[in-house]
């Protein structure tokens, strides 16, 4: 469970309050007065309750769990037609970024040994005792470091969306299944907007609205974070989170076309549309491969936003958002893409 706490606990206080409410401390984040319980499953309404009763808690929420948004398709295709459809080639050789800029890639891991990645992963976070933020035991955050930065003008493998100035921070959130509770993702959140990260990608999706997620996810906007996520695969118009949060660029997938794929969610929480399907990009042990789905579309944004980070260093992310909406081209209706 998620219990959010009125301010001015001491520890003492806390630690009295589980231990007569019930369950086991997990994980706190302070940033958010927030305290991670375990309970078991078959007691977690009881106990809920006894929580809720307590005046000094403030909330208390199911520790949800989101699963990842792309699912791998076919092997790498000898053209990426995904960056010439957002205009990339009109920028590579052209534009130098003036600064730098990071994107935190809160999902599995990313393998940072692999070719195409060398010098672009810089030192992350794990959730998860005793593993390596630079190691992925599942591939989907491999595959969103290739779509976002893979190392360009290297005759190795492909290029990536932002193509110099722009680094990495893994944020191993996710397991090796490719699925993590909210606890872990909120903590994911905390870390990269206190650890200079300057865009946020969250290639992840859940119907269930969590509050604790969407304060983690307003600390990081107030903290000058952009903030990206995936619409998720269902071909459903429901909302989803956090690409529903407010303060979170939610993005759907579109084809070779510029039409909506067909397994892309939309509705009110899309805020644009990028291509997300046969999209050719890195996986561990060196190799590469195709996947379709927003968690590939939500990866180029990300890219485009650091980019834009980094060739205007002094852009704050209200301006970076609203260039992503005033600099992309009409594709479908406001519900299924966006801006």
């Amino acid at each position: 469970m998620l219990v959010k706490l009125v301010p001015g606990l001491t520890p003492a206080q806390v630690l009295d309050l589980v231990t007569t409410r019930g369950g086991i401390e997990r994980a706190t984040v302070p940033a958010l007065r927030l305290v991670v319980v375990d309970v078991p499953a078959a007691q977690a309404q009881a106990i809920r309750a006894r929580y809720l009763k307590d005046s000094r808690v403030r909330s208390v929420e199911v520790d949800q769990q989101r699963k990842t948004a792309a699912t791998p398709s076919d092997p790498l295709y000898s053209m990426q037609w995904n960056l010439p459809k957002i205009g990339w080639d009109n920028v590579f050789g052209s534009v130098t970024p003036s600064g730098t800029a990071t994107i935190a890639i809160l999902d599995t891991g990313v393998d940072a040994s692999h070719p195409d990645l060398a010098g672009r992963v810089l030192p992350g976070y794990s959730a998860f005792a005793g593993s390596n933020p630079a190691t992925d035991p599942n591939g989907h955050g491999t595959e969103m470091a290739g779509i976002t930065v893979a190392t360009t003008d290297n005759q190795t493998g492909i290029a990536g969306v932002a193509y110099s100035g722009v680094s990495i921070i893994p944020v191993q959130v996710l397991d090796s299944t490719g699925v993590g509770q909210d606890s872990d993702i909120v903590n994911g959140v905390i870390w990269a907007a206190d650890n200079g990260a300057n865009v946020i990608l969250m290639p992840f999706s859940n119907t269930g609205f969590s509050q604790t997620l969407q304060d983690a996810v307003s600390y990081a906007w107030s903290k000058g974070v952009v903030l990206i996520a995936a619409t998720g695969n269902n071909g459903s118009s429901s909302a989803t989170y956090p690409a529903g949060d407010a303060d979170v660029v939610g993005v759907s997938a579109t084809d070779q076309n510029d039409a909506l794929w067909s397994g892309s969610n939309y509705g009110a929480d899309t805020f644009i549309a990028a291509p997300g399907v046969s999209i050719p990009t890195t996986e561990p042990g060196g190799t590469y491969i195709s996947i379709s789905g927003t968690s590939a579309s939500s990866a180029m944004v990300a890219g485009v936003a650091a980019f834009e980070r980094a060739a205007d260093p002094a852009a704050s992310n209200a301006v970076i958002v609203g260039r992503l909406a005033q600099d992309a081209d009409p594709a479908g209706t406001a519900q299924q893409t966006g801006n």
